[in-house]
């Protein structure tokens, strides 16, 4: 679907949500509710983090640096919409498994119910096996999810859905990333994001079995980002600057770099 047909969708089912969104805060943006007889959640646009505000300035950088010769047409988005419900909107009508949009107005949407967080079903103490399992099949669905043409974002292990007939679906689609980056980098991002969540979940020898996976399924441009980027996260994972100024950003890059050192084997070098 086109991002004006997308538009047109999201017009159809403009609507005053101020009453769905009252109860909402800046601690908790989404929130279930009633929409027309049905369970459903609401969600507020929220303003962008600070990361997400300087990205513009270093984004032509990595792609300079990850991604040189990748052709890259920036997505534009409508300015009276919020970015996730665009997003969504575009991935359902594509098939994908994410939330419907029922109802949107310029810094709110409602969406249907996605079903329990994957998360409900990592317990590693409980049943490691059936943990690698589930971490199995999100690995296949991530790369089946980025070999249609898509990428997520939000790819971390929280922001997978299991629906009635226990299949993944994916939720948290608000970052515009698209605007500045072409698609592979954005593909290779959510390999990291993705594996770095999975860490706490299961045994080092069950981690290498599933970045191998991962990196073996992942398309050449995206093993291509992935090890440009070695060098790149291994010196953000050293710095003490970002330790002290960002410490929560921090510990992601250092679990970023964790991933990368298990996969470079099989991504190679550029």
């Amino acid at each position: 679907m086109s991002d004006s047909s997308v538009s047109d969708l999201l017009s159809a089912r403009r609507a005053d949500l101020s009453a769905v969104t009252a109860a909402l805060t800046g601690r908790r943006p989404v929130s279930p509710c009633r929409w027309q007889a049905q369970d459903a959640f609401v969600k507020k646009a929220m303003p962008p983090r600070w990361r997400d505000r300087c990205f513009p300035l270093y984004a032509p950088w990595l792609r300079r640096k990850l991604a040189p010769g990748v052709p890259f047409v920036p997505r534009v988005y409508p300015a009276d919409l919020p970015v996730e419900a665009v997003r969504l909107a575009a991935l359902h009508a594509a098939g994908c498994r994410v939330p419907e949009i029922l109802a949107v107005d310029r810094d709110a949407f409602v969406m249907s119910d996605a079903g329990w967080t994957l998360e409900d079903e990592l317990n590693p103490r409980d049943d490691p096996a059936a943990c690698l399992r589930w971490l199995t099949l999100a690995v296949t669905d991530l790369t089946d999810f980025h070999a249609a043409g898509h990428w997520h974002g939000g790819a971390q292990a929280r922001n997978l859905t299991l629906g009635p007939e226990g299949r993944l679906g994916r939720i948290d689609f608000e970052t515009d990333y698209d605007r500045y980056l072409p698609l592979p980098l954005l593909q290779g991002f959510d390999v990291l994001l993705f594996l770095s969540s999975v860490t706490r979940y299961v045994s080092d020898d069950d981690f290498d079995t599933l970045s191998t996976l991962c990196v073996s399924r992942s398309g050449a441009a995206v093993r291509a980002v992935l090890s440009r980027a070695l060098p790149l996260v291994g010196w953000l994972a050293r710095s003490s600057l970002l330790a002290r100024t960002a410490p929560k950003e921090a510990r992601r890059v250092r679990a970023i770099a964790r991933t990368l050192a298990a996969c470079r084997a099989d991504i190679g070098h550029d």
